[in-house]
């Protein structure tokens, strides 16, 4: 699962590392939650546009919101089957840029969060899938992150984690006509030596916080909260 990461690079940064056009500008983000706008990369007619969507995928046929779940992850094995993700899956796959997200592991009674990074990595991409959903309020566009079994380093903390992409497969990914086997075979979890896991302090725990602190290791939890 993937419930909560971070976007810590200035948006013009993103623009240049993925190749993509901003339609609008992004501060830094350490605590993105469900729910909330984020930047997701699109392709459109050959050109890779960078846009806010909002996290939690939900179908165009999908009724109100309030009667209707948000999906924020949608699992690799079953996401070319499953009614709410197959048509995005195959029409509607987008980048989901992130520099790290976290996962929680239950320790003395507590959940101690963790902050998983690619190494050597400024940032990276998440394989996701949007849709378009009509709101009473006016049109949506919505998003959800895809996952896969977890690296053998991350599975003492959780059994899943986000499926993260290789910068030479982005265009694979995005690309219309990419047939759903090869699109798959990219839904692997990534190797251990590329990994990077620091514990972090609890203050990633409270949507509030957005900022530096929440990726403070726990030594200085007490000067934080």
């Amino acid at each position: 699962m993937c419930g909560r990461y971070q976007l810590s690079l200035p948006f013009d940064e993103l623009e240049t590392l993925f190749a993509a056009v901003s339609s609008a500008s992004f501060e830094p983000r350490y605590n993105i939650a469900p729910s909330q706008g984020a930047p997701v990369i699109r392709a459109n007619e050959g050109a890779r546009l960078m846009a806010p969507l909002t996290w939690g995928l939900i179908p165009p046929w999908a009724p109100m919101r309030g009667h209707s779940r948000p999906m924020i992850n949608a699992r690799s094995e079953t996401v070319a089957e499953k009614p709410t993700f197959r048509e995005s899956f195959r029409y509607r796959r987008c980048l989901v840029p992130a520099t790290g997200f976290y996962e929680w592991r239950r320790e003395d009674k507590q959940k101690q969060p963790y902050l998983i990074r690619i190494r050597d990595a400024p940032v990276y991409a998440m394989a996701g899938i949007w849709s378009p959903w009509e709101s009473p309020d006016g049109m949506m566009e919505t998003f959800g992150v895809l996952t896969t079994v977890a690296a053998p380093s991350i599975q003492p903390i959780h059994e899943r984690m986000p499926v993260i992409l290789h910068p030479d497969t982005y265009g694979i990914w995005m690309n219309p006509q990419s047939g759903r086997d090869q699109l798959l075979e990219l839904c692997q979890p990534v190797p251990d030596n590329v990994l990077r896991i620091d514990m972090v302090n609890k203050r990633v725990n409270s949507t509030q916080y957005d900022d530096p602190s929440c990726e403070a290791p726990p030594a200085q939890q007490h000067r934080l909260l």
